[in-house]
């Protein structure tokens, strides 16, 4: 038991020191306040410890020990512990990794790593950064010092959405020492988040048609358009594709100019059919002289996915083109280019006519004629293929609209935005986060906190809809489902799980319809609980922060040798002392005569009073 102070009282509990880290500021705070509370003086703070301070959730060592140098209570610090490498250590640690929690696909990724090193002088060190299992950069540090900390930044830059593994390690160039200690690796779950509509646009020449389309595409917030152009078959360099199915996957849509179907491979020809079929991408190719027919596609997989008979679409429409839309062309967003109110036909009608187009024949039964001629020749044809849908567009000079002085450049960056957002087929949106991917367990569990849940519906226009329905539900790393129950919050859905039962990977799952009677969307969140072992992070004591805690407090720092002088001398001036003082007043000096005799004379009739009373 604590031994009683010297006015007898007991002294107020202080907290045990419990918990996986080591929190200066917190503890040396909660062991002050208590006294603070109970209005008693305190002298000073006496802190023996090696310093190694690796958490801080309340208030930071340096912080307090300013508050505490205010408050005229110095904190004298005792080191313990060697802050220099001794014998044979060797350590090599990737201490930090930060990055980004969430990030939108095709942008960067910045992460930093801090990267600490003991007893590996004149040594390289190279630094490795994985997205999931894959080497994305790399990078060599040499080690000047016995005791060296790095910062290593990378930038990477991911393409597919989803859930992702971020690794930065370490590992000594030339094999690993003997007897070298320390967690060499650091992770983190990344959410890749795909809320654009990207399109791969490919040409086999730099055109006007081409650059007019890609301008307006980008004006739109949702677009992004990856523009490459085929010189031949063999296309090296920046602007090839790829043979990987994975890299074509990050597309929404293909739109293919006047390119043949020589330029690509079998391998990629199959491809696109299959992201249009099985993965429900959109497929549009326009007009040209090598489009179609003529340009060699009627013997190849993508002639299935559009909704004409390449081979008998092989010759040119000779002469001026109108664009007059069908019945089902006017019923047909794509075709709608003009005002909310306007009438498509009328809106098309104040085009200028096009010099030319490709004759496209053949239909096929599922095949949807959008736009002729006046004479009835195809212009615009769609067809759904598989899980997607496609469009065959017979003409290739829609620059020509921008560029009249009819004032007719918005018809036609209306018209290509509606015809990506016909091909990316969007259905709304439901998405659901928490406010951070990755948790400390045993801070939950310290702070008694919940995990942070958002939830939304939005439309096909990026609208919210908060009070759409939606079901909500989380899996524990053991399989276990629960229902999760979220409050409307103006625009989304919000709440708080529950203290995780322990350390895992958990997914949130949110099923949702934009509307009443349309298809069911889903979507899934995932993030982790983990258990760190911060102690194990240091195997060297941190005595400048301890000399900089006594420093900005007023107080003095020794190491374990001089605590024994360090209690001698706060035991000598803290002793008690007694003084006596005596203090003389000359009335005379500080006072007129009469107002000493006025004074006397009223103590002399004050003392005869009571001595009539009997008083005295």
């Amino acid at each position: 038991s604590a031994r009683p102070l010297e006015d007898g009282t007991a002294p107020p509990d202080l907290p045990p020191a419990d918990g996986p880290a080591t929190a200066l500021g917190d503890a040396t705070a909660e062991a002050f306040d208590p006294f603070a509370a109970s209005g008693r003086d305190v002298a000073a703070i006496l802190l023996l410890t090696d310093g190694c301070n690796n958490t801080s959730e309340t208030i930071a060592p340096r912080k307090l020990a300013t508050l505490m140098g205010s408050r005229g209570v110095p904190i004298h610090t005792v080191a313990v512990g060697s802050e220099t490498p001794v014998g044979a250590l060797r350590s090599l640690r990737v201490r930090q990794l930060s990055a980004p929690d969430e990030v939108d696909a095709f942008h960067r990724l910045p992460v930093t790593a801090y990267v600490e090193s003991i007893g590996l002088t004149s040594r390289d060190v190279r630094v490795i950064c994985k997205f999931d299992d894959e080497e994305v950069a790399a990078r060599v540090v040499s080690v000047a010092g016995g005791r060296e900390r790095t910062v290593v930044r990378f930038v990477h830059v991911p393409l597919h959405s989803g859930f992702h593994r971020l690794t930065v390690s370490a590992e000594v160039v030339g094999g690993r020492p003997r007897g070298l200690v320390g967690e060499t690796r650091a992770g983190k779950l990344v959410h890749v988040r795909d809320r654009g509509i990207r399109i791969l646009y490919v040409e086999s020449r730099f055109r006007y048609e081409s650059k007019y389309i890609a301008q307006a595409l980008a004006a739109g917030e949702r677009f992004t358009i990856d523009r490459r152009v085929l010189l031949g078959p063999d296309s090296a360099g920046r602007l090839a594709l790829s043979g990987r199915m994975d890299d074509w996957l990050p597309y929404h849509a293909i739109v293919l100019g006047d390119v043949p179907a020589s330029f690509f491979t079998q391998g990629q020809l199959e491809i696109i059919r299959k992201l249009v079929g099985d993965y429900g991408k959109g497929l549009c190719m326009i007009g040209g002289a090598r489009a179609f027919g003529a340009g060699g596609w009627a013997r190849t997989p993508v002639a299935d996915v559009l909704g004409i008979d390449m081979s008998a679409s092989s010759e040119q429409i000779d002469g001026e083109v109108e664009v007059v839309p069908t019945g089902d062309g006017e019923a047909s967003e794509i075709m709608r280019i003009g005002e909310d109110d306007e009438d498509p036909a009328s809106a098309w009608a104040k085009l200028r006519k096009l010099p030319g187009a490709n004759r496209l024949g053949g239909l096929k039964p599922a095949a949807v004629v959008l736009a002729e001629t006046p004479d009835g020749s195809p212009l615009i044809v769609a067809q759904r293929y598989g899980k997607g849908r496609s469009l065959a567009i017979a003409f290739d000079t829609t620059w020509r609209w921008v560029l009249s002085p009819d004032q007719t450049a918005s018809y036609q960056k209306r018209f290509w935005r509606q015809v990506g957002l016909y091909l990316a087929a969007p259905k709304g949106n439901v998405w659901i986060t928490t406010d951070k991917t990755s948790y400390d367990f045993d801070r939950l569990v310290r702070r008694g906190e919940g995990v942070e849940v958002r939830a939304g519906v939005e439309d096909s226009a990026g609208r919210p809809l908060p009070h759409a329905e939606m079901n909500v539900t989380l899996t524990s790393p053991d399989g276990r489902v629960t229902p999760v129950e979220l409050q409307s919050a103006e625009t989304m859905r919000r709440g708080k799980l529950r203290t995780p039962p322990g350390p895992g990977l958990y997914r949130l799952k949110v099923v949702a319809a934009p509307a009443a009677g349309e298809e069911a969307l889903e979507a899934e969140h995932q993030f982790e609980v983990l258990r760190r072992d911060l102690e194990a992070l240091e195997v060297l004591a941190d005595h400048e922060l301890l000399r900089r805690i006594s420093a900005e407090s007023n107080g003095r720092h020794v190491t374990i040798d001089g605590l024994r002088e360090l209690l001698r001398d706060l035991r000598t001036t803290a002793e008690p002392r007694t003084e006596t003082v005596v203090m003389r007043h000359d009335l005379a000096e500080t006072m007129r005569w009469y107002v000493v005799v006025l004074l006397i004379a009223l103590l002399c009739a004050e003392w005869i009073v009571r001595k009539r009373k009997g008083l005295v």
